[in-house]
């Protein structure tokens, strides 16, 4: 296992956890209604319009993201789960977000057309899909972000006041 991989497997493993953190954030709200959990965790989600019919439900009580929103948070846990596992993707190919993404226009589109076709599962399917994806595609990004390596005895860039090192001599 090259350096490379072993960066892709830390990278996809804090993608996942940092996804897990985001699915229990989103469900807290409807476990703890009309608390304190509430009033902080619903407005961490604002990128979400939050619409209740368009909302998971818990003993009635709606997440803090849509189905949409939410299939996407939990796919990126998924995803960074996947990268850990050893999943190759190249995240500079535009083509790949856009497969990635077309589902999501396909059933916006179609929802339009076909009215019946809105279900709740297939919102959370096709974030899902895309959410596994750029959880992934972020893992391997993320994993190829390297801070320069100083040369060997030597440090690399300026001290604390911003001045160049000072060469010293033996």
């Amino acid at each position: 296992m090259g350096l490379t991989s072993r960066n892709v497997r830390i990278a996809g493993l804090g993608i996942a956890l940092a996804g897990v953190v985001l699915v229990v954030g989103a469900v807290l709200p409807a476990i703890y209604p009309d608390t304190l959990v509430e009033l902080v965790l619903r407005p961490a989600f604002r990128g979400c319009h939050q619409l209740a019919d368009r909302s998971p439900h818990l003993e009635g009580h709606a997440f803090a993201l849509c189905h949409r929103c939410f299939g996407i948070v939990a796919g990126v846990a998924l995803g960074g789960l996947l990268a850990v596992l050893g999943l190759k993707i190249d995240p500079s190919r535009r083509w790949s977000w856009v497969a990635a993404a077309s589902p999501i226009a396909v059933h916006v589109a179609l929802r339009w057309i076909v009215p019946a076709t809105d279900l709740a599962w297939l919102r959370v399917a096709t974030g899902l899909v895309f959410g596994t994806f750029a959880g992934a595609a972020v893992a391997v990004a993320l994993a190829h972000v390297h801070p320069p390596t100083p040369p060997s005895g030597g440090r690399v860039g300026r001290n604390v006041r911003g001045l160049a090192p000072r060469e010293t001599s033996s």
